[in-house]
Parts: structure tokens; C-alpha cells; sequence
């Protein structure tokens, strides 16, 4: 293993100052006016003392203030417990605990800003004040002046406004990286003077020429392309990229160096060098500044990507402190720390290459801090991990001609290195993402997982592949699960996923000892081409565009050498040995989409490993990566195609080329739809220019209707009215109004009136039809003078009181009804109006609805008659305006307008116009009588099936015969005032007779024979005059059996009935003929005989069922009646009155009473209840004490035992009535009457 020496050198000067023998003494205004000269080392100490005492003070009042609980001040010791919390919170942010800094920054952020510092020591000042205790308001004072001093120095001092403004990391205190190398060259004297030594001779070597050379704009580059579909179509295909070369600074570089290695940011670049320079520019090649001087040549940068995505806040990136690394052949890796400009809204990089919405990210032109690590021999590759600023131990990866991948970690007081791998031949190439490590060695490519300190997976190297000197290993990340290896002639495409490992790769060495959710790799595609991959740069998620190799003696596609002879370009031109380098871009299937070919400064002399292809990613597209076309997917994505003498930028070309390019080919449609996509991102076209020559071109080939139809889709908005208004008089001089008029808007925007006017004549004019449609469809006008009328239709009330008129109605009304007089004059021979005046007369009655004339729209209405064709309308003006006195006397016009609706009005509108009225005026129409009368069946049953109408019942019978046989039979049923005899006469005067009706009738009279008859000899339909016989009379059942006896069918169809029904199937089998030959005789009586059992078993089984109901019932009831009753100890006796069980003083002494308590609750005592009825029953029970007990009741609820009692009560009487002596009469005459009395009253 390598042992690397870190060096931590501070690139600022550091200029000493003689100290004055004697110093005057200062007031303390001119010490405050003189705080910006006070250095700012000493200046910050001073500033943390002071926080720190001001915060233990609080923290100290705040405990006093705690014991004012005692005094039952509350609110004092709850000021108390927060400024105790706040003063420990200020505390440890002052004291810097690394435990406590990633919560505090992440919670308490704007503590890390001087301005929000500031105000949060006013706050806690004035919260001391609310403890109402002498401490607290002595560190309210202090703590207020505390924040004033603060405030003061943040104003006065000018090194608060660049190194320590509000986006600075102070993790490390409140000292800069520049005033914390100071600090590390004042503990180690000896490196720090070697250092110095060192930046000395390199500054003076080259630092100042390279700040004296002349910055220059980059020279356009766009003629080197050239573009092939593959499959060699014939058509031209649009150019997919753009070129352009890069000047400013790199011309300096290429007067007498050259440039070895590139890394992009967003806003800046930073370049290496053959020489050792590692240089900051601008992405246009503007020079920023110089950051190290290596010894030898430097092999690869490599930038700090975090502030580059979407997912970090603008503000923090704008602010964030920039980390670069390089390597080169002198065996070190030097880390730079980049801090935010002076004034970042003016100062630092800054160029227009990005796009817009990209955060912008500036470094200052002087300080910083560089971190040496020196591993003694050359280092060909070096990579910072993902997120290195946020990491807490920022980790890099490098590796050389040693062959060791080597991990170093920064660590608190020394750093960590891990030696991941080596043994393997140099390592010439390194990719960091998510924590997976991929890397290149002579025998192939590994990848590692630092996170799980675990190795995924092997890829070997292609097999005839030159050596790594002339053609290196490319290795990018198109995504964290995605890893593009182009090599030699291969591109492979690994997948990485958590899975089991089951089974390993085809094409790759996964090992056999992976842990549950361990990742496994992948080829997912393998694609081969016919040249050296010399750059790679991914395209999305679904291409990659390839920088491509040829070996001298080798020829591109012949399609592309050709176009190169075409469209030649300021260049060195093309070597007979040497072909030029290509740009191919490719879909991860193997298809090709697009390829150029490049003429590079001095391409002739360079190999594949001395090209470089650096990408970056400004913005993403909307579009999911799924659904991206090739263009959404290079959305905002940029490429730098270097040599070591040139440099050219690759980017998608954009709106305006796109359009450009359509333009000069003609095809205006395509090149629209361009400019539509990303209207605003237009710059040298404009949108309405790019319309005025698509639509001018549909125009001039004659395509009114298209033209009309892109006008509607591309003329939205108030500002197109101009347009609108140009295009619709350039469709009337072409005689097309009529493909554009329906889409000429009303509302936004809004046309003069005169256009609107100038479609309505030329309608008129030609089309009278499509006037109908455009008055429909425009909004309505308002007659001025005509009041709002409360019931008017929902679609013009709306449009009147929204919409301004957009042309004059009563002056149109005018012109209409002239119109309609001349043709109604010169159409006065015809028998009807034509179809243009039946047009021209509905479209008079729209502009009369709109103008609330509704009598006048209706009478045209009435007269259109059939030829009205918006029917709805003109029953809808008819209900909600109550125009029923113009319908009175013209039912037969409104039902020529809509037959149906028509009928439905007039019946459920008959309050308005009677039924015998409209019978009247429908007599000369009988269908039209016939559907009217209907309809009243229908829905006005209550009313029409009325005495008051019985003269309609016979006329509807007639109409239902001719025009609706099949009601005729309901309404014979529901109809109560029907005449039978001239019902049926209708019904067998009808071709063909009405049977069912007639059927019916004749059982309404009672002939339910002649009914029979018919239904048998007509109908031939044995189940209905089965049926017949059932509902009306079961005598008829002889009848039908001696009717029957004539056919055959007829009695196997009642034998059939016989099984199933009530008929007699002997009467029936004693009446059949006996020369009657029936068909399977014996089977239906053996049906009868088994129904007949059947029937019998069912009635048996039935009657045992109910026995067994009957008989767990009655067991039921004994169950209940057997259940003890609830008696309170207050019920009465009903007949004593007592109370049933009185209470006893000797509770050992119980006497037994017996209670007897009826179902409804009524108690009686035993021995009154029996007395009672000794009293009323016979005598021959009363000396029976088991009879008695049988036929007690309930006095109150049993009917039978009051009605027995009473009888036998007064039957006593009368005997002693009987008994008693008479006066004046014979015993033979007492004893008559007293028979007499006893046999009367029994």
C-alpha cells in the first residue's frame, strides 16, 4: 500500500504587517470606526468570547428566574425555561460539538447566517426582560448590546460581505478556509515554507502570463456535422445535434500547452493540463482563476457534483462551497476547496451556456484552501463520491500505475485510506454513484459497494483489444443502477438489482456467497460496432451518444464521407490514412439514430485514449424516460468533445435550429410543431411569423378547410385579434367564409361588428342554411328597448345579459321579414314554401326570441309546420311564456311540428286547452285522433274514464280496430263505458277479426258458450278454453268436454289437464267415443292415477304435519300455563278486596295461603274464588270440591263464568218468585205460571 502525505496549503498570500512602536490611545468611537481594520481572526475570537459569556449569563439568569415559581409568578418561570432553553441552544452552537452540529444546522439553519444570528441574540436579549428579575434584565443588556455589536461588525467589516456571507459553511467555527490554513501554516512552519516555495516558482512560471492572455468568444462550429438514419432512407432526416468550438482561454492554453483532462459543472469548468496546470474557466472558455501547479501532467479532474441536481435548494446551492480534485503522473491528489464569491450577484463565474433555470453557481476568483496527498507514484484517475460536500467523511477514490484502487477517507485528526484492490495492472479509469464504485484495470472492469464494503461484480475485458495506452476503458453512470463499459469495439450495458442470488451472469462473475438483498449485475445489452470507442455520454435513459475511433486505414459509412465532401468545413483537412472522429448517437438496442463527423484541430496525430468526452446534465425533461423522444431525452444535456488542442462543444440542437432547418426545407407544418412545443424558448423566429407562413402556405395550395381548422386550434387569446380579423377577410375575397365562419370567436377575442355583419349577408346570400346555424350558434342580442322577460329560455336569458350584441337585431329582424315577403310573393303559385324561405323564416324567429318577441317566433313556428327544425325550442317557448291562446285553434300545425311532444303537451296541458276541443279540431285526421286519444288513456285514465267522455270510448274502439289492435283488448278491460254490442261489432267487422277481443265481450255479456265456440273452432286453442272455463264459470266444464270429444288433440290435451287440474277424469273418460283412438292411452291415465296418489299423500302428510303442530303447541300452552306467576306483595284479592298475602309479626310462625292468579293477571283467594262459584254454579257441582276447582274463571275477564253466574242467579230468582205464597189465586194456577216463568226464561 501507498503511503500519501496530506498537505494543507493556503493559496492566499499571507502578508505580515510591522507593529508600530507607539500607538496614540483611541476613544471608543474611533476603536468602533476603526473595527473594519481589525483583523479577522482576532476580530471573530472576540465575537465567540463574547457569545459564549453572554450565553452562560443567561443561562444563569434563567435558573434564578426559575424560583420565581415560588412567588406563584407562572409566567416568569415559564420566560425562565425558555431562555434557559435558547441560552443552552446558543451555547452549544458556539462551543461546536460535532454530535450536536448536524441537529442544529438541520433544525436551527438560519443560526449558520450572521444576519439570522443577529436577530436571534435580540430575541433571546428581549426574553430576558420577561423574567422580571434584576440577572435577567442585566442579561437582557448585555445580550441586546451583544447583538448590536454584532450588527455593527456585520456592517462595517468587508470580509462579513464575501468569506463569511450568509451561504458560508462555518463547520469549522467562524474562520474561513483561507484563515484556517493561516492557522495550520502557523503549527507547521517547515511545510509551510515549502509550500510557499513551491507556489512561488509555479506563479512565477506561468501564473502571470496565463492571467495576461486575452479572453475570446468561442467560434462557430455547427458546418461539421453531418447526419445518417440507419437504415440509409433517401429522405432527409433533421439534424439531432449541434457544434460548436470553444475559444477564450483555451487559445492561450494551445499557444503552448495542451490540455489533457476536462470536468463540467453548471457554470464552470475546470481543466488539466500536459504541463501540470489545473485552470478554472467559465463553460464559454472565459479564464477564472488558477488552482494548483502539479509537476507533471494531470490525467483527470474530477468536480464535486452536489448543487448540479434538482433535489438541493436553489439558495444553498447558489452559496455552496465547490469541491475539485485532481491526479497527475507526480503521484498526488489535490482536493480544492472553492468558497462563494465576494459578491456573488456580480463577482464570480458565471456563463450563458446553462440553462436558465439552473441554479447559479459562482466561485471566488482568489482563496480556497488545497489538500495534497502524495502517494509517490503516478495517479491516472481519481473520483469524489456522490454528495461530497454533505458527507461527514468525505471520501475519495484513486488509483495508478501501482494497480491499487485506494479509498481515502477524511477523518478528524488523521485520514483513513483502504486499499480495495490491486495486482491487477494500472488503474487507468474510476466511476462513483450511490456508493457503487466501478473501475478499470489491464484485465477488466470491477465494481464494488462502499457502503457494504462488498465487491458485485467482474466484467472482463473484450477479447483483441488494444492496449490501454491507445485505447482506454470508458466507464459512465447513466444512472444508479444503470453502468455504460464502452471498450475498444463493445458497449455493454450492465444492470445492477437486489436480488436472490440465484443464478449468475452470462456475461459477468457474480459471487457465490451474496447476502439476502445483496446487489447482482447484469448485461442487459451488448452492442458492437465497427470502430473504437473513444467517449461515451449518456442520452437519456434510453440512448448513449458515442464518440467514435477509427484506426487509420479504416473508412467511415460511405453515406457520411460523402456528406462530409458536400458540406466541407474550415478545418486541416481529411487525412488519406487518418479518418475523422465520429459522434454516433445510439439506443441502448443497438439502433442508431444519428452520426456525424467531426473535423478536429490536429485529429490526424491523436489516438483513441486522447480524447475526452465530459457531459453534463443542465436541466431534465418533463417527459417520463419511458415516453421520451430523442429530443426530450437530450433535453438540456451538454457534451465537450476535447482534444488536446481543441474543443467542442455537443449539444442538442435547439428551438430555433430546429425551426431553421424546417424552414429552408419548406415544411412549415413541421416546423410549427416545433416551435409550439417551446414557444418560449424562441430567439431569432417569431411564433406569429412561424403561423402567418403555415397558414399562407394552406392558402396558396387552396386547403380552406385545414386552414380554417388550424386557425381555431392556433388563434387563442385576445392578442390574435388582429390576425383573426386579417384571415377572415382573406377567406371572404376567396369566397370561403363558409369554412372559417363557425369558428370566428365571439367572446375573447372579440371582432368588430362589421365582420359578424359580413358573414350574416354573405349567408344570406348563399346559404340560407348555414345562416340558421351561425345565428343558433352566436350569441344572441338583446333588444335595448324590450324589458327582460322572467320566464325566458335558459340558453337566451344567459347569452343576453353575458354577451354584448355582436351585430344589430332589429335592423337584421328587418331585413329578414323584406327577404321573406319577396319569396313568399314570388312562391305564391307553389303549394309550399321552399326549403331556403322555410330557412330564412326560422332564422327571422331565433333574432324574434332573442329580442323577447315569443308571439311572433311561435306564429312561424305554427307555419313551418314540418319543415321546423328546432322543434324544441318551439314548444319550450309555449310552456315557459304561456302562449297556449295561440295554440288554441292550431293543434293540428304544432302536431305537424312534432307529432309525439305535440300529444304529450295537449294531454298534460288540458287545463289550458280542453280534450273536446282538440277531439274537434283532429276529426279530419284520424291517426292523429287516434295517437291523441291514446295518449289520454295512457296518462289522463282518472279523468278520461269518466261519464263526461263516454261519447269517445265507441269512437276510440273504431280507431283502436284500424290503427292499435293490440290495445284494444286493455282498453276494453279498463274502459267503463264501452257499448259491448258495437265493440263487437267493430272487432268481427276488421279483416281479420279481432278473436280475443271479440272473446272478450261476449264473456263481459255472459255468452260464455258462444265464447267457448270461438275460442275451439276459430282459435283452435284448447289451453284457452281451458283457461276461459277457470275464471268464469266451472259448469262450463260439460260443456267443454262434449266440444272437445270432436277432435283428437283436443281430448289428449284434456286428459293431459285432468292429471293436473280439478276437471272429473272419469266424466271425461266415460264421455270419449269408444271408437276414438287416443295416443298413449295408458300412460296418461297412469299419470292421472299417480297425481291422484300423489295428491293423497300430500293430503296425508299434510294432516300429519299438522298434528304434530297442533299436539307440540298444545304441549307448549301447558308449558306456559304451568309457569309460576309474579305476585307484589300489595295485590288485592279481587273479591274481598284484601290483600292477597298480609304481612306477619312472628317471622317464625308462616301461615299458608293459597292464591289463585289467572293468564291475565287478576288474583283471587282460593277460598273466596270457590265460595263465589258455589254461590253461582249448580247445584250439583257445589259439594263437589274437585268440580268446583275445575270450573273456576276469572270474575273480570271470563265472559262465560259472569253469563253461567248470571243465569243461575236469576234462574234463583224466579224459583223464589215462583215459590213465594200467592194471594187470590189456586195452586193449580201457581203452578201453571210458575211453569210457565221457568219455561219463558230458559
Amino acid at each position: 500500500m501507498m503511503n500519501a502525505t496530506s498537505i494543507n496549503i493556503n493559496t492566499d498570500s499571507v502578508s505580515g504587517s510591522m507593529k508600530p512602536a507607539e500607538a496614540p490611545k483611541k476613544s471608543v468611537i474611533e476603536k468602533i470606526n476603526d473595527v473594519n481594520k481589525i483583523e479577522l481572526p482576532k476580530l471573530l475570537r472576540y465575537m465567540r468570547i463574547g457569545n459564549v459569556l453572554c450565553s452562560l449569563l443567561q443561562i444563569l439568569a434563567g435558573f434564578s428566574g426559575i424560583f420565581s415559581f415560588v412567588t406563584l409568578n407562572i409566567t416568569g418561570a415559564l420566560v425562565a425555561v425558555y431562555v434557559i432553553m435558547f441560552g443552552i441552544l446558543f451555547l452549544l452552537f458556539e462551543c461546536r460539538l460535532s454530535r450536536m452540529e448536524t441537529r442544529i444546522r438541520a433544525n436551527f439553519g438560519f443560526l449558520y447566517s450572521y444576519k439570522g444570528r443577529a436577530c436571534f441574540i435580540f430575541f433571546i436579549g428581549f426574553l430576558d426582560f420577561g423574567m422580571s428579575s434584576a440577572l435577567g434584565t442585566v442579561a437582557g443588556i448585555l445580550m441586546c448590546v451583544n447583538a448590536l455589536i454584532n450588527l455593527l461588525v456585520m456592517c462595517r467589516h468587508p470580509e462579513f460581505k464575501s468569506n463569511l456571507s450568509a451561504g458560508a459553511d462555518p463547520t469549522a467555527g467562524y474562520t474561513t478556509g483561507n484563515q484556517e490554513a493561516a492557522n495550520f501554516m502557523q503549527s507547521n512552519p517547515e511545510l509551510a515554507a515549502k509550500a510557499g516555495k513551491f507556489a512561488f516558482s509555479n506563479m512565477s512560471q506561468g501564473g502571470v502570463q496565463m492571467a495576461a492572455n486575452e479572453r475570446a468568444d468561442g467560434a462557430l462550429y455547427a458546418d461539421a456535422e453531418y447526419t445518417v438514419d440507419c437504415q440509409q432512407e433517401l429522405e432527409v432526416q433533421e439534424p439531432l445535434l449541434k457544434y460548436e468550438r470553444v475559444g477564450g482561454h483555451f487559445h492561450a492554453i494551445f499557444k503552448d500547452d495542451s490540455l489533457s483532462c476536462i470536468a463540467l459543472h453548471v457554470n464552470f469548468m475546470c481543466v488539466g493540463t500536459y504541463t501540470g496546470n489545473v485552470l478554472l474557466l467559465e463553460l464559454d472558455g472565459r479564464f477564472i482563476r488558477r488552482l494548483h501547479q502539479h509537476y507533471k501532467k494531470v490525467n483527470q479532474v474530477c468536480i464535486d457534483e452536489t448543487g448540479q441536481g434538482s433535489s438541493y435548494q436553489a439558495e444553498f446551492v447558489a452559496m455552496a462551497v465547490q469541491y475539485i480534485a485532481s491526479c497527475s503522473d507526480d503521484g498526488t491528489v489535490a482536493v480544492y476547496t472553492l468558497f462563494p464569491p465576494t459578491n456573488p450577484k456580480s463577482g464570480g463565474s458565471g456563463s450563458t451556456t446553462g440553462s436558465a433555470s439552473t441554479p447559479h453557481v459562482s466561485v471566488a476568483s482568489t482563496g480556497g484552501e488545497v489538500n495534497i496527498y502524495n502517494y509517490f507514484s503516478a495517479i491516472y484517475t481519481v473520483q469524489l463520491e456522490d454528495r461530497y460536500a454533505m458527507k461527514r467523511e468525505r471520501s475519495f477514490a484513486c488509483g495508478g500505475i501501482a494497480g491499487q484502487l485506494i479509498i481515502n477517507k477524511k477523518g478528524w485528526i488523521i485520514d483513513k485510506e483502504n486499499t480495495v484492490h490491486e495486482g491487477e495492472g494500472p488503474v487507468h479509469a474510476i466511476r462513483w454513484k450511490d456508493g457503487l464504485v466501478a473501475w478499470a484495470n489491464d484485465w477488466g472492469v470491477k465494481v464494488y459497494d462502499a457502503d457494504k464494503d462488498q465487491r458485485i461484480t467482474y466484467i472482463e475485458r473484450p477479447p483483441n483489444c488494444p492496449p490501454m495506452e491507445l485505447c482506454r476503458c470508458q466507464l459512465e453512470w447513466q444512472s444508479s443502477s444503470i453502468l455504460l463499459v464502452g471498450w475498444a469495439h463493445t458497449l455493454r450495458v450492465i444492470g445492477f438489482k437486489k436480488v436472490n442470488p440465484a443464478s449468475p451472469s452470462s456475461a459477468a462473475t457474480v459471487p457465490s456467497d451474496l447476502a439476502p438483498g445483496s446487489l447482482t449485475a447484469e448485461v442487459v445489452s451488448l452492442i458492437t460496432f465497427d470502430f473504437f470507442v473513444a467517449g461515451l455520454s449518456p442520452w437519456g435513459a434510453t440512448a448513449v451518444c458515442v464518440l467514435a475511433f477509427r484506426p487509420p486505414g479504416t473508412a467511415p459509412m460511405p453515406s457520411m464521407s460523402k456528406g462530409n465532401e458536400e458540406r466541407s468545413v474550415a478545418g486541416e483537412g481529411e487525412s488519406a490514412e487518418m479518418p475523422f472522429p465520429e459522434v454516433h448517437v445510439v439506443n441502448l438496442d443497438g439502433k442508431q439514430v444519428c452520426a456525424d463527423i467531426l473535423n478536429l484541430k490536429g485529429y490526424y496525430r491523436l489516438r483513441a485514449s486522447d480524447y475526452k468526452m465530459p457531459s453534463l446534465q443542465f436541466t431534465s425533461s418533463n417527459a417520463s424516460p419511458a415516453s421520451a423522444t430523442i429530443y426530450e431525452a437530450g433535453y438540456g444535456r451538454l457534451a465537450y468533445i476535447c482534444t488536446p488542442k481543441d474543443v467542442v462543444i455537443c449539444r442538442l440542437r435547439d428551438v430555433d435550429d430546429r425551426v431553421q432547418w424546417a424552414l429552408s426545407k419548406k415544411q412549415y407544418e413541421r416546423c410549427l410543431e416545433v416551435a409550439l412545443r417551446d414557444p418560449k424558448s424562441l430567439q431569432k423566429h417569431s411564433l406569429d411569423e412561424l403561423i402567418e407562413l403555415y397558414l399562407g402556405e394552406m392558402v396558396k395550395k387552396k386547403q380552406f378547410k385545414k386552414a380554417a381548422e388550424e386557425i381555431r386550434r392556433l388563434f387563442v387569446g385576445e392578442e390574435y385579434a388582429k390576425l383573426w380579423e386579417k384571415y377572415v377577410y382573406v377567406f371572404a375575397q376567396r369566397g370561403q367564409l363558409s369554412a372559417i365562419a363557425r369558428y370566428i370567436p365571439t367572446t375573447s377575442p372579440r371582432l368588430p361588428s362589421v365582420l359578424y355583419e359580413m358573414v350574416l349577408k354573405h349567408f344570406l346570400d348563399s346559404d340560407p342554411g348555414q345562416l340558421l346555424e351561425i345565428i343558433r350558434k352566436w350569441p344572441k342580442p338583446r333588444h335595448h328597448e324590450a324589458p327582460r322577460a322572467d320566464k325566458a329560455a335558459p340558453e337566451y336569458t344567459e347569452s343576453t345579459f353575458v354577451f354584448e350584441p355582436l351585430y344589430d337585431a332589429q335592423a337584421w329582424i328587418n331585413q329578414l321579414e323584406a327577404v321573406v315577403r319577396r319569396r313568399r310573393i314570388a312562391e305564391s303559385d307553389a303549394e309550399r314554401i321552399s326549403v331556403e324561405t322555410s330557412y330564412i323564416m326560422e332564422a327571422l324567429a331565433e333574432l324574434y326570441t332573442a329580442t323577447d318577441q315569443f308571439d311572433h317566433a311561435l306564429r312561424i313556428y305554427l307555419s313551418q309546420g314540418a319543415f321546423c327544425t328546432n322543434k324544441d325550442h318551439a314548444f319550450k317557448l309555449i310552456a315557459e311564456h304561456q302562449l297556449w291562446p295561440l295554440v288554441q285553434n292550431k293543434v293540428v300545425n304544432l302536431m305537424q311540428i312534432d307529432r309525439a311532444t305535440a300529444v304529450r303537451m295537449l294531454v298534460n296541458q288540458s287545463e289550458h286547452i280542453k280534450i273536446m276541443d282538440v277531439v274537434k279540431q283532429l276529426e279530419g285526421d284520424r291517426e292523429l285522433l287516434h295517437e291523441y286519444l291514446h295518449e289520454c288513456f295512457q296518462h289522463r285514465l282518472g279523468e278520461y274514464n269518466t261519464e263526461i267522455y263516454s261519447s269517445l270510448h265507441e269512437t276510440q274502439v273504431a280507431l283502436y280496430t284500424e290503427y292499435s289492435p293490440s290495445y284494444l283488448l286493455k282498453f276494453l278491460q279498463t274502459s267503463n263505458f264501452v257499448p259491448l254490442e258495437k265493440a263487437y261489432q267493430y272487432c268481427s267487422e276488421r279483416t281479420p277479426p279481432l278473436w280475443d277481443a271479440m272473446i272478450y265481450i261476449l264473456g263481459r255479456m255472459g255468452h260464455h258458450k258462444k265464447a267457448l265456440d270461438l275460442i275451439l273452432t276459430q282459435m283452435h286453442d284448447i289451453n284457452q278454453a281451458i283457461q276461459f272455463v277457470q275464471e268464469n264459470d266451472a259448469n262450463l266444464w260439460d260443456y267443454l268436454i262434449d266440444l272437445s270429444l270432436t277432435s283428437k288433440t283436443d281430448v289428449e290435451q284434456l286428459l293431459q289437464f285432468a292429471s293436473q287440474h280439478k276437471i272429473d277424469p272419469i266424466k271425461l273418460i266415460k264421455k270419449i267415443p269408444e271408437d276414438m283412438e287416443i295416443d298413449d292411452l295408458k300412460e296418461k291415465l297412469l299419470e292421472i292415477i299417480n297425481n291422484y296418489r300423489i295428491q293423497l299423500n300430500l293430503c296425508s302428510g299434510s294432516r300429519k304435519v299438522f298434528e304434530h303442530d297442533r299436539v307440540s303447541l298444545l304441549k307448549r300452552q301447558v308449558a306456559a300455563h304451568k309457569r309460576a306467576r309474579r305476585v307484589t306483595q300489595k295485590k288485592q284479592c279481587l273479591i274481598c278486596m284484601e290483600v292477597l298475602r298480609p304481612p306477619t309479626l312472628n317471622a317464625k310462625k308462616q301461615e299458608i295461603i293459597h292464591v289463585c292468579v289467572f293468564e291475565c293477571g287478576h288474583c283471587y283467594h282460593l277460598p273466596c274464588l270457590e265460595d263465589k262459584m258455589r254461590m253461582w254454579k249448580n247445584s250439583d257441582i257445589v259439594d263437589d270440591i274437585n268440580a268446583v276447582q275445575k270450573s273456576l274463571g276469572c270474575f273480570v275477564c271470563d265472559h262465560n263464568t259472569r253469563a253461567h253466574a248470571r243465569t243461575q242467579h236469576e234462574l234463583q230468582q224466579v224459583e223464589a218468585m215462583a215459590a213465594a205464597p200467592a194471594r187470590g189465586i189456586s195452586e193449580d194456577q201457581l203452578q201453571r205460571a210458575k211453569d210457565t216463568l221457568v219455561t219463558l226464561y230458559t
